[in-house]
C-alpha cells in the first residue's frame, strides 16, 4: 500500500471513529456527517466499508479467541453488555434470536434524517461482527430500526 492510501485510510478512521462516537450529540453528529461529505464525497464509500469490515471482523475474530466461539458466547460477548440498547432474546433451534426495539444509535440518526450513514456506519458491520467471531455462525437480519422498522431481528444460527 503506497503511503498516500496510508494516509487517507488513517485520516478516514480517525473520522469515522469520531462520527460512530457522537450520536449521543446529535448536533455534533450533524455537523461531523455535512463535514464528512464535504471532505470525502461518496467516492470513499467502498474503502470506508471495506475497512469497517475488516476492523469489526478483526476485532470480534480477538474477543472471541478468548470467550469462546458458540452462539451464547457471542450474545454474551456482544449483546449482554449494551446497556443503552432494550432487547429480547428467544432461543430457536440451533440458536438465538434477538429482537432489538430501542437503539440510540437509531434514534440518532433519524432524527437528524441520516440514516443512510447510521446503517453503513452501524447496522452494515453486524455481518463481519459474526463472521469474525466464527464464520459457522450464520446471521440473518430482515429489519432494522434505522431503517425504519419496529426493529432490528438479528438471528444467529450454527451453519
Amino acid at each position: 500500500m503506497n503511503k498516500e492510501v496510508e494516509s487517507l485510510r488513517a485520516t478516514l478512521w480517525r473520522r469515522l471513529q469520531e462520527v460512530r462516537g457522537s450520536y449521543e450529540d446529535r448536533e455534533k453528529l450533524k455537523t461531523l456527517l455535512e463535514k464528512w461529505e464535504e471532505d470525502f464525497g461518496p467516492e470513499h464509500q467502498d474503502l470506508v466499508d471495506e475497512m469497517i469490515a475488516e476492523a469489526s471482523g478483526n476485532y470480534w475474530r480477538e474477543v472471541s479467541a478468548r470467550e469462546g466461539k458458540s452462539v451464547d458466547d457471542l450474545i454474551r460477548t456482544q449483546w449482554m453488555p449494551w446497556t443503552e440498547g432494550a432487547f429480547t432474546i428467544e432461543k430457536i433451534p440451533d440458536g438465538i434470536q434477538i429482537y432489538c426495539t430501542k437503539c440510540p444509535m437509531a434514534d440518532a440518526y433519524k432524527a437528524i434524517d441520516r440514516v443512510d450513514y447510521g446503517f453503513r456506519f452501524h447496522c452494515a458491520e453486524d455481518a463481519n461482527v459474526v463472521t469474525g467471531y466464527n464464520p459457522s455462525i450464520k446471521f440473518d437480519r430482515t429489519k432494522t430500526l434505522m431503517e425504519g422498522d419496529d426493529c432490528c431481528n438479528h438471528s444467529y444460527t450454527m451453519k
